[in-house]
């Protein structure tokens, strides 16, 4: 049997090499193809299950990652490749999912509260602080000088 041609016999099924199913479907070979998505759904569909925490929609993004497989099957170079490039797709894919999917605000969140001032409250605060620097400053010295230290310099 030539290596080109690696086909062996297991349990009455055909096994080839990546790179043999890999070739056949550069020419568009449905079955040969086929065998590489059984190859390797199991993995494909686990990373993404795993990065989607089971959503619904695990299912779709695998058999997307191996739509841009079966597009433009001669972009992958070296058929030892494949299962990483496979994987990093289903990576990139499920990522993308996410970031379409809508922000849910959880209930917890309106019971957070901010506990610094608000933009009213600051303004108050400061125009108060006016007021008294200038009160303060209208005092004479010896009164002035005792208000700063009992009150800002405690």
């Amino acid at each position: 049997m030539k290596a080109d041609v690696a086909t062996l016999t297991l349990s009455g099924l055909h096994h080839e090499s990546d790179a043999d199913l890999l070739a056949a479907a550069v020419r568009r070979d449905a079955k040969a193809f086929g065998r590489l998505v059984a190859r390797y759904h199991a993995l494909v569909f686990h990373v993404v299950w795993h990065l989607t925490k089971g959503h619904a929609e695990a299912e779709d993004i695998a058999q997307e990652a191996f739509l841009k497989l079966w597009n433009n099957p001669s972009q992958i170079r070296e058929a030892a490749a494949l299962k990483g490039w496979l994987t990093r797709v289903a990576h990139n894919l499920a990522m993308d999912w996410f970031r379409k999917q809508p922000v849910q605000v959880s209930a917890d969140a309106a019971d957070v509260s901010d506990d610094r001032p608000d933009a009213e409250s600051r303004m108050q605060k400061h125009w108060a602080g006016e007021r008294i620097t200038k009160a303060v400053h209208r005092l004479p010295e010896r009164q002035r000088f005792a208000v700063t230290l009992v009150h800002f310099e405690h």
